[in-house]
């Protein structure tokens, strides 16, 4: 997957060049390509020209003028207050450039799973929710940060999305204000026991019992009561609680956030998923972690791993821009990888969603999710 094809229709050459100049410089330019024009007749020739843009910002004049050759290219109007155009989709002109640009990468993924949900593909079809994994080999290299990040991506999609933690020691609360503490329900605990006690759950067990948290814009159960209750879930355990969750009919995604080992479970886990993600850190250490622990997997498990690998992406996490370390070929790289927040980094108390250039690079690993899944319905 290449960067996001963007194009913007504004006679404002002063506009233009600052919003260009970002782009090329800050955070989102391994997410897009801006091309800009000042007028229609110079956009026309450009698409005369046979390029493609996935979707074109620009002036309601603009737009209106470029009906014609824009009437397969998803459009938004930059306005000075929403409503004033005729487009259907707005977002306000003067606004701080990462939210505008983040609004713009939010708006291309929700276009994609719009397709997906067209083909069949996502929650209340035969093929069942997406369900997507994140994992690694060694902690504290931002998987849960990513797996909450791509749950509420997926929810602000208008996709019905739920956030499984099956760690051992769940952080999630750190990153959700607290919600957990006054959060209801039995949680994975009680879950458990009602499948293996009764060999399934009630569906309306989920209902009862499932959160909803605003921020995240998805639901989530709460963790295991028992510490005990965790430490001897098998794998058979673990991809009946996925199978639960995705049988209820509920959701469209599923993530599922991992430990940083590898098991049965850990495998199982992710042979359940359509598609899932290693998370690395950007630095020698953690790549070569990540060879010997894939290398240990091949032994041990063969054939069973590689299949598990050919829906897999590495994702480099805390990347710089400087000097990023290349993957070895046999690994299937996610474009881009996730930037740095030195917030983070520095062990302050995150919050989700405070990075727009984090929250961007996640929307571009759903997309790829997403379309990886899609591959067999959209085309």
């Amino acid at each position: 997957m290449g960067k996001i094809q963007l194009g913007l229709a504004v006679s404002d050459m002063e506009y233009t060049r600052r919003l260009a100049e970002y782009v090329r410089c800050g955070p989102f330019r391994d997410r897009c390509q801006l091309v800009a024009f000042t007028n229609a007749e110079a956009c026309r020739r450009y698409i005369k020209q046979g390029f493609a843009m996935e979707l074109v910002a620009g002036e309601p004049a603009l737009l209106e003028e470029l009906k014609p050759e824009l009437a397969q290219t998803r459009q938004v109007a930059l306005v000075g207050r929403l409503g004033e155009s005729r487009i259907q989709e707005e977002a306000l002109r003067y606004q701080a450039l990462p939210q505008l640009l983040q609004s713009l990468l939010e708006r291309n993924v929700a276009a994609l799973a719009g397709k997906v949900m067209a083909g069949g593909a996502i929650g209340g079809y035969e093929e069942g929710p997406v369900v997507i994994g994140v994992s690694s080999v060694s902690g504290g290299v931002g998987v849960t940060a990513l797996s909450l990040h791509l749950a509420n991506g997926a929810g602000s999609m208008g996709l019905q999305t739920c956030y499984l933690n099956l760690e051992r020691w769940n952080t999630a609360n750190l990153w959700l204000d607290g919600h957990h503490a006054s959060a209801k329900g039995g949680g994975l605990s009680e879950l458990l026991y009602e499948i293996k006690a009764h060999g399934k759950a009630d569906k309306e067990w989920l209902g009862a019992n499932r959160n909803h948290n605003t921020t995240l814009k998805g639901d989530y159960l709460t963790g295991f009561s028992h510490p005990g209750d965790r430490e001897n879930l098998t794998a058979e355990d673990a991809v009946a609680l996925i199978d639960y969750i995705a049988g209820s009919g509920r959701y469209r995604v599923i993530i599922v956030d991992l430990d940083h080992e590898l098991c049965e479970l850990h495998l199982s886990v992710l042979e359940r998923c359509n598609t899932s993600f290693y998370v690395v850190a950007d630095e020698a250490s953690s790549l070569g972690k990540l060879s010997l622990a894939w290398g240990y997997a091949n032994h041990k498990w063969g054939e069973r791993h590689s299949r598990m690998l050919a829906s897999n992406w590495v994702v480099r996490n805390r990347m710089t821009g400087m000097g990023t370390l290349a993957l070895p070929h046999e690994y299937r790289s996610a474009p881009g990888g996730l930037p740095d927040v030195e917030a983070w980094r520095e062990g302050r108390r995150g919050k989700l969603l405070e990075s727009p250039a984090f929250r961007a690079a996640s929307a571009e690993l759903l997309k790829l999710a997403l379309k990886s899944e899609a591959a067999r319905y959209v085309h």
